[in-house]
């Protein structure tokens, strides 16, 4: 009687926790299946725009370089130059604020002993034969077409040392195009979006988030040949052609869906 009511009480409790088992697995599986259902989909795109534009300003750096066998005369020279290519400009229509120093110096320049093969050789140390005076300049304007008169009127002057010219953008062109490119960029991601949205068979709910990826403006560079023009009336004046200005954005989006 004992041992058949043991039985009974074992088999009872083995029942109890098959179905609590089962009960726990179900509500495992369920909440399993509502996660699923509720986990947000997304669709990330990045969105890319380019634009090419005339440069609406230019910067010119040149000038000149002086030797002489003493600093003062190197100096004056080159003083002299600077002088008559400011002067020369300004005649023109630039201004002083157009006009700006990059970089100034005075150094000597060296006669080095010719070298020596024999057993011995008397200590010979380097000589200062003269000096040598270089002033560079930088010339803003935003009159393009003049940027050759600008140089030649410079190297009738006396500049000798004719480096690059940067073509770009100026302050409130760049931030015009800064946020035009932002905004195009926007406009391809959301195209590429509902471009694979469409082909995935899947509406698009909203956005999620956006990230600025970058917006390159890019200058135009040209070096130009060193050396000065002559005076000559029959020579062709300088004609400089200006480059593109590149323009480019990205913009990176993710979509609900």
């Amino acid at each position: 009687m004992v041992i058949s009511m043991k039985k009974g009480i074992i088999g009872f409790v083995l029942i109890v926790l098959v179905a609590v088992s089962f009960f726990a697995a179900s509500t495992a599986m369920a909440q399993g299946t509502s996660n699923a259902s509720n986990e947000t989909k997304t669709l990330s795109v990045t969105g890319n725009y380019k634009l090419s534009m005339d440069p609406d300003k230019a910067e010119i750096y040149l000038g000149a370089e002086t030797q002489a066998t003493t600093a003062l005369q190197s100096q004056q020279d080159n003083a002299n130059i600077i002088a008559a290519v400011k002067n020369a400009l300004y005649a023109l229509g630039l201004t002083k604020t157009d006009i700006e120093t990059t970089s100034y110096s005075l150094s000597p320049v060296y006669e080095y002993p010719k070298p020596c093969y024999e057993s011995y050789c008397p200590l010979q140390l380097p000589k200062v034969v003269a000096y040598k005076t270089s002033h560079q300049l930088k010339i803003k304007t935003k009159n393009i077409d003049k940027v050759g008169q600008y140089i030649d009127a410079a190297a009738k002057a006396g500049a000798n040392d004719i480096n690059y010219i940067s073509f770009g953008l100026s302050d409130d062109k760049q931030k015009t195009l800064y946020n035009q490119a932002l905004t195009e960029a926007a406009k391809n991601a959301k195209e590429k979006a509902n471009a694979i949205a469409s082909g995935l068979n899947v509406h698009i709910v909203g956005v999620m988030s956006a990230d600025e990826g970058y917006v390159s403006i890019t200058p135009y560079y040209r070096t130009l040949a060193a050396g000065a023009s002559t005076p000559d009336s029959t020579q062709a004046e300088t004609d400089i052609s200006a480059g593109m200005i590149q323009v480019s954005a990205s913009v990176s989006v993710v979509y609900q869906i």
